[in-house]
């Protein structure tokens, strides 16, 4: 999953769907500037958030070299560019600036990625001669401002606007193996290398001294970190980082007590009603409210407000103990599989006296004339000492007739009044209330946040299959109608919760019904109407493929993740060949303009990965199975001979992955060719294998540099495995097998046992790593459980690999998850079953599927152009294989069309080569 950051601009530029920056309409503001002092016909092109200015008739641009950055202000950045436009302009240097003040703000906001915040000009001299003219004029033109410190830079020496660091200035791509971009340079020696873009200062290797004669590799705060902050404070851990600043854990040196600090730099801001406001005002009053609420006892107690050197600080006492979040995953019996009235009442007993914490904290808070606003999981904490409830981070809280309005909430828990209007009244925290209880039954907060009107059939799903108590129900639905608020009333809203019966065992169902095996009630008219639900669903999801796509763009075809924009817009994953496939797979027609879309443009090396849902090999994949068999084995050839090609091992976007289309491109044409690429694929698998007692497996170096040991399907052994047998069983060699067997054992020892009920899969086999279980296809227990079923399929006599079975299927039979998605969501878990049902022949966990079902039926959304499903994070509607409606449309469509001895699998496997599956010759 990508980054909030990410997320968050590809959320600026569209309700309904993620768009890049380009699509974003400026205000005049900048241009206007530009036209005034710029001579007629100086060109001036978009690209993405930045109006570039080049310099047809002055020397060439070059590669790369020493730039500079003017930082600025929202509310000066018309003064500033008015004042820096000369010094440009008579240099006659290229240059950019962002389009517009409201991007300016953007950038030097909370959730702008830390690297490229507070960037509003950027200079590129061609050579250090005009570097230092250029710094200077600036420095001077620019004397009377002041703008965000830019972290990956320096500043120019006396100025507070001007900064510089090296980097490249004509783009360089190099692609990497799953998908995403980075910008290289290039060493003395022709090497090339990352253009590192850094929230701190880097230079490259064979760079001694900078253009001002510092060392290029001393770090410029290395003489101030062995010193306390504020005389007071010994960090010992940073906690977390965003473009805000820091949050740290330290000791109070004046007392020995931990305490965190949570740091603001100046100049950053967040947007409010009346403008936008400065971090270190935020603080300061943060500071002011925590203070006045300190004798509650139910606030987290402020230690100090200092400044150390340009930054603020708050400093805290620290709660040791996990967010209510956490709870509401890892005690929830939905979660857990401890589906006992025991196990309700014990885990709603205490999260209606947590809720109940939260509203006396509420009521405390109004009766000091303090609205809490951006009241959210991530505030709230549980103090392991005492059990009782703190809660933190007040900077969008306001006091009454004191503090302007914090446009700042958090979609699915703040109320739809709040966030239209930016201002929070009493009655909005009650709403945040509301959804956290509805978050604490089941974690789809997100969808919510999209679509607040689904509550209600959530609660109507959720109250039949937990048997939630009336009251419950009722006091959660009248907290989040946010169309008639609850009266802010802690006495009563308190009342309530307190007499609320949910922690008592007979207030619940002895037998909860979600516990029972779905074939004893997926039946009757429930069984007859998911059916028909299903089939208008896939109906639905069709027309919506049709009617949202758009040859005529070239960044996308299908709107879907934002993947679509940060890899490349023909992938399986989340580009124009999902789609495809999806629309061939349920109708069995492609519309011929949206083929064209796909083939019409070069599929290019420099930017398109070989992999298989990433790249070359999936687009392959596809075209073969629409019957373009020529393109699709040139596409093949060249994946499997580009540079990346053996850069990972897994199915996603590894050697594995490649090696699947192979197969399938040989099953499609008979060319033995093909056959030979799997062939050298499966001798490269074995070479790079590391054997050890536990079974085989292959370690990774992620984008962070740093050693991986995946596990599950995606990145890991499951997925390697599962190519590993079906060239087996194209080959006929043993050894192959073998090697896939082993790398499922070693799969199989990173299996946590929960529960008694459940055994799951961590993400990571390194012993260092955090712990986190997932059930998922890309990376958990479902992923798993694919391959298993099919060796057990390849080895009936192994009672192993069916005692394995049914160990695994608790975790993926499962109705509610945070999203529906594919790859890591309901419809990934539902078609891994699906897989069970067809290669066991069991009709028992065929009907989990369709319970499956049920709950991805819940994320359905009914647009305009038909039905689809929320993407990542339920943020925006997405159609495409990945994460939304393509690859949901696609385990719905299954589930209509499996049958006994039918091989329905669509999500880029080879069943066809499996024992019951006909002739494999």
């Amino acid at each position: 999953m990508y980054a909030w950051e990410t997320f968050y601009i590809y959320c600026q530029q569209h309700p309904r769907w993620f768009e890049p920056l380009n699509r974003y309409t400026p205000e005049p503001d900048h241009i206007l500037v530009y036209r005034e002092l710029m001579p007629p016909g100086r060109p001036l092109r978009r690209q993405g958030l930045w109006f570039v200015a080049d310099w047809p008739d002055g020397p060439k641009m070059t590669a790369q070299g020493w730039k500079l950055h003017v930082s600025t202000r929202a509310e000066e950045s018309v003064a500033v560019l008015r004042a820096a436009l000369p010094v440009l302009r008579d240099a006659g240097v290229h240059f950019k600036f962002l389009i517009d003040p409201k991007s300016v703000m953007m950038s030097g906001g909370k959730l702008w990625p830390r690297g490229s915040s507070g960037k509003f000009i950027t200079v590129y001299p061609r050579d250090e001669t005009v570097f230092h003219r250029v710094a200077s004029g600036l420095r001077e033109a620019l004397a009377g401002f002041e703008g965000p410190y830019i972290l990956s830079d320096r500043r120019v020496p006396d100025s507070r606007s001007v900064f510089y660091r090296y980097g490249g200035f004509v783009g360089k791509p190099r692609v990497r193996d799953d998908g995403a971009v980075d910008m290289v340079i290039t060493a003395p020696d022709g090497t090339l290398l990352t253009d590192v873009r850094a929230p701190y200062w880097t230079a490259p290797e064979w760079i001694d001294v900078d253009p001002f004669g510092l060392p290029a590799h001393d770090d410029e705060a290395a003489d101030d970190t062995d010193e306390p902050l504020g005389g007071r404070f010994e960090v010992t851990e940073a906690l977390q980082f965003s473009n805000r600043g820091g949050v740290y854990r330290a000791t109070d040196l004046h007392t020995g007590r931990p305490v965190i600090l949570k740091e603001v730099r100046p100049h950053i801001g967040s947007y409010a009603a009346t403008g936008n406001q400065d971090y270190v005002d935020i603080l300061a009053k943060e500071h002011r409210l925590l203070t006045a609420l300190a004798d509650s006892g139910r606030f987290v107690r402020p230690v100090a407000l200092f400044r150390e050197w340009e930054h603020s600080f708050l400093a805290e006492e620290a709660v040791t103990g996990p967010q209510m979040s956490t709870l509401s995953i890892s005690d929830n019996p939905v979660y857990t599989l401890e589906l006992t009235p025991e196990r309700m009442a014990g885990y709603w007993g205490r999260m209606r006296d947590l809720f109940g914490e939260l509203v006396a904290a509420i009521g405390e808070a109004h009766r000091r004339d303090v609205v809490l606003g951006d009241l959210s999981w991530t505030n709230l904490l549980v103090d392991e000492d005492t059990g009782r409830l703190v809660i933190i981070d007040l900077e969008a809280a306001v006091e009454k007739g004191v503090d302007p309005p914090l446009q700042m909430y958090t979609k699915g828990v703040s109320s739809p009044r709040f966030i239209r209007s930016g201002v929070a009244a009493p009655a909005d925290d009650y709403y945040s209330v509301g959804a956290m209880m509805f978050g604490a039954i089941v974690l789809a907060n997100g969808f919510l946040g999209y679509r607040p009107d689904a509550i209600g059939r959530f609660l109507d799903s959720l109250s039949a299959d937990l048997g939630l108590p009336a009251e419950l129900r009722s006091l959660v639905a009248e907290l989040t109608d946010h169309t008639t608020p609850v009266d802010p009333d802690a006495g009563v809203v308190g009342k309530r919760l307190a007499e609320l019966p949910v922690g008592a065992v007979t207030a619940w169902p002895a037998v909860i019904p979600l516990s029972r095996p779905a074939h004893e009630v997926m039946v009757g008219e429930r069984a007859e109407r998911v059916r028909r639900d299903t089939a208008e669903a896939v109906s639905g999801v069709v027309d919506y493929l049709r009617a949202t796509a758009t040859p005529e763009r070239t960044d996308r075809l299908f709107p879907g993740d934002v993947g679509v924009f940060e890899t490349n817009p023909f992938n399986v994953a989340h580009g124009a060949a999902g789609g495809l496939l999806a629309l061939h797979r349920v109708t069995g027609e492609v519309p011929g303009r949206f083929l064209s879309w796909l083939v019409r443009p070069e599929i290019d090396d420099r930017t398109c990965p070989p992999g298989l849902y990433f790249g070359q090999a999936g687009i392959a994949w596809v075209l073969a199975e629409l019957g373009y068999t020529e393109y699709a084995g040139r596409l093949l050839r060249r994946a499997a001979d580009h540079p990346l090609a053996r850069e990972g091992h897994g199915v996603l976007h590894g050697a594995a992955g490649i090696g699947m289309a192979a197969l399938r491109l040989w099953r499609a044409t008979t060319d033995p060719e093909f056959l030979e690429t799997a062939d050298g694929i499966a001798a490269h698998l074995a070479d790079r294998a590391v054997i050890d007692d536990r079974g085989a497996h292959w370690s990774t170096v992620g984008p962070d540099g740093e050693p991986h040991l995946p596990v599950g399907y995606g990145h890991g052994g499951s997925g390697v495995a599962s190519f590993l047998l079906y060239h087996h069983l194209a080959t006929g060699r043993a050894d192959v097998l073998d090697l896939g067997r082993a790398a499922l054992d070693f799969e199989l020892a990173q299996a946590v046992r929960h529960n008694d009920f459940m055994t799951a899969f961590r993400a990571d086999a390194d012993p260092d790593g955090v712990p986190t279980v997932r059930s998922y296809w890309d990376a958990g227990t479902a992923g798993v459980l694919a391959a298993v079923a099919r060796y057990a399929a390849v080895s009936p006599e192994d009672r192993v690999l069916d005692g394995w079975i049914d160990r695994l299927l608790p975790d993926v039979s499962r109705k509610y998850a945070v999203m529906p998605q594919l790859f890591h969501g309901l419809a990934g878990m539902g078609d891994v079953l699906i897989d069970v049902a067809e290669l066991t022949g069991r009709p028992d966990v065929l009907a989990e599927a369709w319970r499956t079902a049920e709950g991805v039926l819940l994320f359905r959304v009914d647009a305009p152009e038909g039905v689809v499903f929320p993407g990542e994070q339920g943020l925006r509607e997405s159609a495409d294989f990945a994460t939304g409606s393509a690859g949901v449309g696609l385990f719905l469509d299954r589930l209509l069309k499996t049958g006994p001895g039918t091989r329905t699998g669509f999500n880029l496997v080879l069943d066809d080569l499996l024992p019951g599956s006909g002739d494999v010759s």
